[in-house]
């Protein structure tokens, strides 16, 4: 059992109760089911787990008010049989295609989209959109760039946080933090939130592109894992490649390419940032501040490359998540990749 994964999840015995008899009887239950074991061959039985612990979760706040827990002894798990079947291949199919993107993400950074980022207009946020000025460090400005994407800082706060930021970044880069480990991001988003505050676990919606917290917790150790394909020195590839080289290939569903080796004269931390930020957010593994969590750890990403700091636009993030993007800029995308813009 991965520490990051039940273990510390039912540390929210506020909501689940002191008697994890019920959501384990539940989560039992649950592994009999056809669309469980189909979720678990998507994912893994950790992360299936806790997508039906969400549903479990769920049905306690509707039925006991939020904060409550629903008596072992009332507990009919036969209740929720309808929710296991509609919503777990909900699950599984938003899962899938965020993988899918996962990958795409992966061969965008491989063909160097951090180019992209330091050199298109279009893609960098201006300084002084998010409030910061070309004198100032880049510690200074990747701080406002979190603060300002943020719904959640209010004007009054955010030169505090920004100096809490600027301090969280130095220790992390200054201690060598692995930025591509999963502990780090855990770690990150324990800066800005308390695991154990009564948070409600995420089930999947029909209307949202991203998973509950099973799912995006399994997205999240998939983020890690393809991370680690990308070198801390430049190594791109050639969408042109011979498919099916059996040396140096990197394998997306359906896609082999082989890597084309190219001398890099700078370290290759821009394109981590990039799949970091682009990947962990269209995981949405937590409960709350994914975007925050998201753009601490570009950033440092960004600063670890030794390259001046630039925060990517809105049309850039939605390149890189494809959460939200506008028609328009799918056609930008779509002209671009022509060859045309």
């Amino acid at each position: 059992m991965s520490i990051f994964g039940l273990s510390w999840i039912f540390k929210k015995q506020n909501i689940l109760g002191p008697d994890l008899t019920t959501p384990t009887e539940f989560i039992n239950y649950a592994r009999t089911f056809p669309e469980y074991q189909a979720l678990c061959a998507v994912t893994d039985q950790e992360s299936s787990d806790l997508s039906a612990l969400s549903i479990y979760e769920m049905a306690v706040r509707a039925r006991a008010g939020a904060g409550a827990t629903l008596p072992a002894a009332n507990f009919k798990p036969e209740l929720l049989a309808g929710n296991l079947r509609n919503l777990l291949p909900l699950e599984m199919n938003i899962v899938a295609r965020a993988k899918t993107d996962i990958d795409e993400l992966l061969l965008d950074c491989f063909t160097n989209v951090g180019a992209a980022l330091r050199s298109r207009a279009d893609y960098i946020k201006q300084e002084h959109t998010y409030g910061a000025f070309a004198q100032e460090s880049d510690f200074i400005k990747a701080a406002k760039y979190i603060t300002s994407a943020s719904n959640s800082i209010s004007t009054a706060q955010a030169a505090s946080q920004q100096m809490f930021i600027v301090n969280a970044m130095q220790n992390i880069l200054n201690r060598d933090y692995d930025l591509r480990s999963l502990e780090t991001l855990f770690h990150i988003n324990s800066l800005f939130y308390d695991v154990n505050v009564n948070m409600p676990f995420r089930r999947p919606h029909r209307n949202v592109r991203y998973p509950g917290s099973g799912g995006g917790y399994y997205l999240q150790k998939y983020t890690e894992q393809k991370a680690r394909l990308l070198s801390a020195n430049n190594t791109f590839i050639d969408r042109d490649a011979i498919i099916n080289q059996d040396d140096q290939k990197v394998v997306t569903p359906g896609i082999k390419l082989t890597l084309r080796h190219a001398t890099n004269v700078n370290d290759n931390y821009t394109n981590i940032a990039c799949f970091l930020f682009g990947a962990y957010l269209r995981a949405h593994g937590f409960s709350d501040g994914n975007g925050r969590t998201c753009r601490f750890i570009f950033a440092c990403a960004m600063l670890k490359s030794g390259l001046p700091f630039v925060a990517p636009s809105k049309l850039f993030e939605n390149r890189l998540t494809k959460l939200n993007p506008t028609q328009s800029e799918l056609d930008h995308e779509y002209l671009e990749d022509l060859g045309i813009l």
